[in-house]
């Protein structure tokens, strides 16, 4: 999988719930493997931070974000070492 196309399916995820730093961790360590669990917290804490929005915004507009931080890099590292 591609990294915009990952990050677009992460985004969708992550747009269904409420705009809150506890949703988003749990959707996160729901839709991620195991090992990367412990990136979850770090993520919701950045896409909070850059984008401050009281509902959530558009899937476009968070896999935007999705792109720019370095633990959606380890995911897409991760995910592209499993044979499918």
């Amino acid at each position: 999988m591609n990294r915009q196309q990952l990050a677009r399916n992460l985004a969708t995820s992550l747009t269904l719930g409420a705009w809150t730093e506890d949703e988003l961790r749990q959707v996160l360590t729901r839709r991620l493997p195991p090992p990367l669990h412990r990136l979850a917290p770090a993520i919701a804490s950045r896409l909070l931070q850059a984008l401050p929005w009281r509902y959530a915004p558009s899937p476009r507009e968070v896999a935007r974000e999705l792109l720019q931080l370095p633990e959606f890099n380890r995911i897409h590292r991760f995910l592209s070492l499993i044979p499918i």
